[in-house]
């Protein structure tokens, strides 16, 4: 009989789970002793039996660390009782009842399986040992469970027999000693770099695409706030956002009058005198221009434009005339920002397959890099027009190219 009775496996008395286990081996092991014939034997045959199952590691804590007599070490029920209060530390209340809050019932998990281990949870809980009320109990709970401050959760769980008071007062300790340190420590500000390295990390995580400004950035950080628009005059939003197609500016939107007609657009191919070249910020890049009062339009050679990369698309243009009678068909048009010095404005540019980059009549006059004289007769200076002519000579003689 005593052959076909299974014995009790190995057990772990440093286990994590150790009381819990224990309770249940504890059992087995009675059970093996009656089913062998053994529960009335000798203390000294029972203690032997018990060392056996238990295993090397657990005889050896047996036999050294538990706190017993010399008649207690031969005594099986002193020994027994011994091990029972050796694991029992190891029982966090707190965390147990948490673990058992916190059980829920499995996808697939049958309710009888469900309701077994619930059972089983409770056991260590203590409800019904411990001496103080419920309601006690639920708060100490939720002060372990709840405290924002991890190093205060972490040595709660270590408190031995950790009651509502013990709990409270070990919190108010902790908050007044922090206090404190910082009072002699006023350099030290913990809390608020902390808390500042989590908001950074919060705006990282949540950026998005801005339609004010058409960048990137995370919330309140918009570089558009504040700001007024260069094309519309508005707040709040950059003129690469505007929904304003016509702007506030001495140039002329050709937007409606372009149909079929035929633009005049200069010279394309001559290099021009360097008087009248200048570099002009187009859409953030500094870019050399002819600048040319006698066309009607501003030309851009389509490798700057592919350089500039734009977002926007070209829109369809109607035919260009050169100075040479030549008809031109561009590949379209395009509105950009352009700079000079503290002026600016947004310029329609004629986008072709040409070498020469020119800034037609209307951008001239919106930048007032051109100011249109009325009147020679007399300069600003003083100076009379005879004066004028003899001094520009070339201008006045000829009949230009035919």
């Amino acid at each position: 009989m005593e052959h076909s009775i299974k014995l009790p496996p190995n057990f772990d008395l440093r286990a994590a789970n150790a009381a819990t286990e224990w309770r249940l081996w504890r059992l087995c092991f009675e059970d093996y002793l009656v089913g062998s014939g053994q529960d009335n034997a000798a203390d000294k045959i029972k203690l032997a039996l018990l060392r056996n199952m238990l295993g090397m590691e657990a005889a050896r804590i047996v036999i050294t660390s538990l706190q017993l007599s010399e008649s207690e070490k031969d005594n099986y029920d002193s020994v027994m009782n011994a091990i029972t209060k050796y694991v029992s530390p190891r029982v966090n209340e707190v965390f147990e009842r948490f673990k058992f809050n916190n059980r829920k019932q499995l996808e697939g998990e049958s309710f009888d399986n469900f309701f077994t281990e619930c059972k089983q949870l409770i056991l260590t809980c203590n409800y019904k040992q411990n001496k103080d009320s419920i309601e006690d109990q639920l708060l100490r709970d939720k002060i372990v469970q709840g405290v924002l401050d991890k190093t205060v959760q972490e040595s709660l769980l270590k408190l031995d027999n950790l009651t509502l008071e013990k709990a409270a007062n070990y919190c108010r300790t902790s908050e007044m000693s922090k206090q404190q340190v910082q009072e002699m420590n006023p350099t030290i500000e913990i809390d608020v770099v902390k808390k500042s390295k989590e908001r950074n990390q919060v705006q990282k995580k949540y950026l998005f695409q801005c339609r004010r400004c058409q960048t990137q950035h995370g919330l309140r950080e918009c570089p558009a706030f504040g700001k007024k628009c260069t094309r519309c005059g508005k707040l709040n939003h950059l003129a690469v956002s505007c929904k304003v197609k016509k702007i506030n500016s001495t140039q002329e939107d050709s937007e409606e009058s372009d149909g079929d007609d035929t633009l005049f657009c200069g010279a394309l191919t001559s290099k021009g005198n360097k008087k009248w070249m200048d570099f002009i910020n187009i859409n953030g890049k500094s870019t050399y221009c002819k600048i040319d009062t006698g066309a009607e339009v501003s030309i851009m050679p389509t490798k700057i434009f592919k350089e500039l990369k734009s977002s926007e698309a070209l829109r369809p243009t109607s035919t260009l005339e050169a100075f040479d009678g030549t008809k031109v068909k561009a590949i379209g048009k395009i509105r950009l920002h352009c700079k000079y010095r503290e002026r600016e404005c947004y310029e329609d540019f004629r986008v072709l397959d040409c070498k020469s980059m020119i800034l037609g009549l209307p951008g001239c006059e919106a930048l007032k890099l051109v100011k249109r004289i009325y009147s020679v007769d007399e300069a600003e200076d003083g100076t009379l027009k005879e004066d004028f002519i003899k001094e520009n000579i070339d201008v006045f003689q000829g009949h230009g190219p035919n």
